[in-house]
């Protein structure tokens, strides 16, 4: 969200759950996270999911969630910049 006091999300037109789900499947972190929107109003909101297999070990699983944690540092790195 764009202001964690206010529970404020981002615009729509900045595309955050788009440019996560993008960067994600980047070649340096090989990860799915199905992005969508509009969760707080049909509008807006971003969200990703990950949906691992039943049978993942608990190795596999902080894999995917060391490898979302960074691609979101990434995003919203650049998105606070704009």
């Amino acid at each position: 969200m764009k202001d964690k006091e206010t529970k404020e999300p981002f615009s729509p037109d900045k595309g955050v759950a788009f440019l996560i789900q993008e960067t994600g499947l980047k070649p340096e972190y090989g990860v799915s996270l199905y992005a969508a929107n509009g969760t707080v109003d049909c509008m807006k909101g971003d969200h990703i999911i990950l949906a691992p297999p039943y049978n993942i070990s608990k190795e596999e699983i902080d894999i995917i969630v060391d490898t979302a944690v960074k691609v979101l540092d990434v995003v919203f790195a650049k998105v606070n910049a704009a």
